[in-house]
């Protein structure tokens, strides 16, 4: 008795009567950009393969926008993860690899908003389904919709973090090279938030992440008694140490009650995700809605 299952796709009859080979190759994700642009990538990938039923591989290529292997921050997930280095032989043997020899089709973060993102799945499935995926992009390929389940941090990671977390809201105020969230949400909505939590509650404790030392100094000046903040070593992304620092802050966001956060961050929204829990936006003047 011959079995129709081989290890690459399945036996098919066609109409014709015929035999041939459905080849059923994993998915390939090769997350761009920064730590949380890469969370919600896999994120979101990894129910795509489910409901396709479809295998993943995740391809995390280090660069200088993000210079930390995958399994120094998190654990293994619950598919393969190959680490390499941007341009290094590895990598591009693996692209060329994929792309020219398996001729797998390149899904970059233009076709994903051109045709999925925000669309309902029955209306693109047919684009995806029995083809050769291989995403390289930096977005979600389904609005805030992923399973962020899947990461979890290593041990080392997790002795950096707070112990508890039940009472205490998440600030999360971004600066540096953001200007969107520079311009619409100024510091004075934080300071004006804070100062309403405690005056409802005292003893109100906060965790506070920003990329910014002046900021963090300004708000520990003014909340000595109500304010937590984690000591990062480093701010450079092409810094192993920083994207380390980047984790444990984001944990610590995603382990709070609810989070205040900025506009146009995606530290801020993978954090709410991550940990299931509230968050509001604080921003003003807005031009238009985040997404």
């Amino acid at each position: 008795m011959h079995s129709d299952r081989i290890p690459f796709g399945k036996k098919t009859k066609s109409k014709t009567g015929k035999y041939f080979i459905m080849i059923n190759l994993p998915i390939i994700v090769q997350p761009t950009a920064g730590l949380c642009n890469r969370m919600r990538t896999i994120a979101a990938a990894s129910v795509l393969a489910e409901l396709i039923g479809r295998k993943m591989i995740v391809v995390w290529a280090s660069d200088a926008t993000l210079n930390s292997s995958f399994h120094t921050l998190f654990k293994p997930l619950p598919f393969k993860v190959i680490d390499v280095k941007l341009q290094s032989f590895f990598q591009r043997f693996i692209w060329h690899f994929c792309t020219k020899i398996l001729r797998y089709k390149i899904y970059d973060d233009k076709w994903i908003y051109d045709n999925a993102r925000g669309k309902d799945f029955s209306t693109w499935r047919h684009l995806i389904e029995g083809k050769r995926i291989y995403m390289h992009a930096s977005s979600d390929i389904f609005i805030s919709q992923g399973d962020y389940s899947i990461f979890k941090v290593t041990e080392e990671i997790k002795r950096h973090t707070l112990h508890s977390h039940d009472n205490i809201i998440g600030i999360h105020i971004r600066r540096t090279d953001n200007e969107m969230s520079v311009r619409y949400s100024p510091t004075e909505l934080f300071i004006r938030k804070i100062e309403e939590e405690i005056n409802v509650n005292p003893t109100q404790q906060f965790y506070l992440a920003t990329d910014d030392k002046t900021e963090e100094e300004h708000l520990l000046k003014m909340f000595p008694d109500n304010i937590t903040v984690y000591e990062k070593q480093s701010l450079d992304r092409n810094d192993p140490i920083a994207i380390r620092d980047a984790v444990i802050d984001l944990y610590n966001l995603a382990h709070c009650k609810k989070i205040y956060g900025s506009y146009y961050s995606s530290f801020s929204d993978i954090a709410a995700l991550w940990g299931g829990i509230e968050k509001e936006v604080l921003m003003t003047n807005c031009p238009q809605k985040q997404q």
